[in-house]
């Protein structure tokens, strides 16, 4: 396996480890404040396919219903930096 393909396996890894955060609400104003949105967005149009559709699943956990509704304070912040 050459080094390129290490590094996408490596960030595709990454990016499935941060579904921990959907858990963690509390951490949201961390992601953001370390301009973890910021990063997710650039993933978006990332020319792997793969790591596109790890982020927008991703993103659809981050901003679940149940998630917004326990920890709405959290849930607002973070879905006012999505939308900025």
């Amino acid at each position: 396996m050459n080094r390129f393909m290490e590094s996408e396996i490596e960030l595709n890894d990454a990016v499935q480890e941060l579904h921990v955060l959907a858990t963690q609400s509390d951490l949201y104003p961390v992601f953001v404040n370390m301009n973890g949105i910021t990063l997710l967005m650039s993933l978006l149009t990332h020319e792997n396919t793969d790591i596109s559709i790890a982020v927008i699943s991703l993103l659809q956990e981050l901003t679940d219903i149940d998630i917004a509704t326990e920890s709405q304070q959290q849930a607002t912040l973070l879905i006012d930096a999505l939308v900025c």
